[in-house]
């Protein structure tokens, strides 16, 4: 959603906690969720952050490049609404052309 955040290049030892406290510099987080090996039970690295509004996530984009617990970390605006507006064209040219 238009309200959410990418974000990647997060070392091992980051917590959302973490994720959490520097983004809510930029506004209101809502939630934090990092992506989440389920062999190993721990993060790849990445996630995303949601805020409660949208006028947060240009400030949060700006945050790219600050460091959490010592190393940078890369942010960008979330592309969930692209994502699934190209899988509901896919579906729906799939039901079209059956082939």
């Amino acid at each position: 959603d238009l309200r959410t955040i990418f974000i990647w290049q997060l070392a091992q030892k980051v917590s959302e906690r973490d994720v959490y406290d520097l983004f809510s510099t930029a506004g209101k987080v809502r939630d934090v969720r990092l992506i989440m090996d389920r062999r190993s039970n721990r993060h790849k690295g990445a996630g995303y952050v949601e805020f409660y509004y949208k006028k947060a996530v240009y400030p949060a984009v700006e945050l790219s490049g600050s460091l959490i617990r010592g190393f940078p970390v890369a942010a960008k605006p979330s592309e969930a609404e692209k994502n699934i507006a190209a899988e509901v064209a896919a579906r729906q040219a799939a039901g079209q052309n059956p082939s």
